[in-house]
């Protein structure tokens, strides 16, 4: 059994939703927080994100899959933790003792060569 953690930094997030393919086929799984912003003002941001996008519905080429971004996916399973894009370029692999800040140098040389 392998465990999936992406990680974001969102250390000066005044809020964050992130949305996933669901359990069931039409349905999303939805996780959200807010620290230091009121319902009503991430409203606002959140209408104004989706007013700024121009497609109805999902670009063919980009489903919500793991082909669809660049985050950093660190994986945990057989004793060792393994890190890759989301795109699915290997950024190698550590034992547990080390610090994730590891896998931080390889993931943003890839992403700064794709002009991201």
């Amino acid at each position: 059994m392998t465990t999936t953690m992406t990680v974001v930094d969102g250390t000066d997030a005044l809020a964050f939703v992130i949305i996933r393919p669901g359990s069931q086929d039409n349905r999303v799984a939805i996780e959200a927080a807010a620290n230091g912003i009121g319902k009503r003002d991430a409203a606002t941001v959140l209408r104004h994100v989706a007013d700024q996008w121009t497609a109805e519905e999902p670009a063919p080429d980009f489903p919500a899959t793991w082909a669809g971004g660049h985050a950093l996916v660190i994986g945990y399973g057989d004793e060792e933790l393994s890190a890759r894009c989301q795109c699915g370029e290997q950024l190698g692999t550590a034992t547990p003792d080390k610090p994730l800040d590891h896998f931080a140098t390889p993931w943003e040389r890839h992403v700064m060569a794709l002009g991201h």
